[in-house]
């Protein structure tokens, strides 16, 4: 007879042609759905911050990751479900027969590739020949192109319009920040950026879309637009949990379920509502019906709409944050 219940719910990310057999060699694996798991305690931009800022953080991270799996790699979303963890993340499962037998090393360039993984910057930043001898221009890819060199020169592109938003000396400024580039460099690329027009009537930034950055001249220059691109690849990379996605036979938490350290449901999201979703309103699952519980020591959060600032000892909150306590250990059933 069963006493107690499970904590957490898992269940296989792969298929067999005798799941119940005893050894693994038995239960024939046939494949597996790609896994994307996205943990905000594994995200560096959301170091320091309170639990509701790290999932913000972390569904931009999925979003992105979203785009990732949209524009580079052309799954559809309708191979996708996205799921909230119940914690701190989100799971993508990706079920499509393109990736269904893919081992362990084809899964692990998917996620290398997003990561970023030695994407060598010396070949997005080039420099192309010119008709006359010894000569050459500092060129990247037009932000229309596909694949890493389109996503890095896109930030180019935005860092620079989001800079001509600025007062010219706030944005000037703001130039001499990245490595490489002075107060009369940054003075000479302003210029050439959002002042000068070339011989068919466009601003530098124009042609910065099309991948034409040869604006000033001294040997600065590599160094700046390098500088932008390594700055371009530290906010694009993602972020996924590497070992998950190249697991050809993981177990991932079942939707539906509760998440044993918070009691918040395990929570399937339409891919057009992933935006707008509020995991601590929408993947409550208890009743604000008002119970006693006993909390160990002083403790600050909210949930459901509602923000809790509990002192040590006995008393009555809603039993979706009773049971929210209960799981992280911070309080006691009285």
């Amino acid at each position: 007879m069963a006493t107690t219940g499970p904590q957490h719910v898992y269940h296989s990310s792969a298929y067999y042609t005798d799941p119940g057999a005893s050894t693994m060699v038995e239960k024939g694996w046939t494949g597996a759905d790609l896994i994307f798991d996205l943990d905000g305690d594994k995200i560096p931009s959301s170091k320091g911050g309170s639990y509701e800022e790290l999932l913000d953080c972390v569904k931009d991270e999925t979003l992105k990751l979203i785009d990732f799996l949209t524009s580079d790699f052309g799954f559809a979303e309708s191979d996708m479900k996205v799921v909230f963890s119940g914690c701190r993340g989100y799971h993508i499962h990706i079920r499509h027969d393109s990736v269904l037998r893919c081992g362990t090393h084809e899964r692990r360039e998917i996620v290398d590739y997003i990561c970023g993984t030695g994407l060598d910057l010396e070949r997005i930043l080039r420099q192309v020949p010119l008709p006359k001898p010894h000569r050459s221009r500092l060129e990247m890819p037009p932000s229309s192109a596909p694949g890493w060199g389109g996503r890095l020169s896109r930030w180019v592109l935005a860092f620079l319009r989001d800079l001509e938003k600025l007062p010219k000396e706030e944005g000037t400024k703001q130039l001499e920040t990245v490595k490489g580039i002075g107060e009369r460099y940054a003075q000479q690329l302003w210029h050439a950026l959002f002042e000068s027009e070339d011989a068919r009537g466009r601003m530098g930034i124009d042609r910065i879309a099309e991948g034409k950055i040869d604006l000033i001249k001294g040997p600065s220059k590599a160094i700046l637009w390098k500088s932008l691109l390594s700055r371009a690849l530290t906010e694009e990379v993602g972020h996924p949990d590497e070992p998950v996605t190249a697991d050809i036979k993981r177990l991932i938490r079942l939707p539906g379920s509760l998440h044993g350290g918070t009691g918040l449901r395990v929570t399937p999201i339409p891919l057009n509502k992933l935006d707008r979703f509020d995991p601590l309103l929408e993947a409550i699952a208890f009743s604000d019906e008002l119970v006693q519980i006993s909390v160990k020591a002083p403790v600050t959060f909210s949930l459901g709409g509602e923000h809790f600032d509990l002192e040590r000892g006995e008393g009555k909150i809603p039993q979706y944050a009773a049971i929210y306590l209960l799981c992280r250990g911070e309080a006691n059933e009285k």
